[in-house]
């Protein structure tokens, strides 16, 4: 039996971070569809089953790999946004985060009150921040 897999398997694209997306995406809409029994979500579970089956059966490796590039990008992205956003709730109470005004950068600042000239390490201008508490 194992022999049949690998040999069906062959050449074609397989498992990729999309399509582990799209198989938790199935998962959690049938869990969701077995609660709430409504058919649209049935549906959408499986066009999301007959896209993972479709990828992972796919010869056309090339054009699921750029898929995936892209689709990791964009997870990227929005996890750096919310790792980032963890990070300023866990230093709230010694530093302040503020972004400079010429270069975008963001900065971490020590919790200060009042009012300050700091000078950015990217761009080397210099800025006013205030802080409150």
């Amino acid at each position: 039996m194992r022999n049949f897999f690998q040999r069906l398997m062959y050449g074609r694209y397989g498992m990729d971070q999309l399509n582990s997306a799209f198989l938790w995406g199935w998962l959690i809409l049938m869990l969701l569809y077995r609660m709430i029994r409504w058919r649209m979500i049935y549906w959408i579970a499986m066009l999301l089953f007959c896209g993972l089956f479709l990828r992972m059966m796919s010869r056309n490796t090339w054009q699921r790999q750029k898929e995936n590039e892209k689709f990791l990008s964009k997870i990227q992205s929005v996890q750096s946004g919310v790792h980032f956003q963890i990070r300023c709730i866990k230093d709230i109470g010694h530093y302040r985060y503020r972004t400079c005004p010429h270069c975008s950068s963001r900065l971490r600042l020590p919790r200060r009150r009042g009012t300050h000239t700091v000078c950015c390490p990217r761009c080397q201008q210099d800025f006013s921040v205030t802080i409150r508490l």
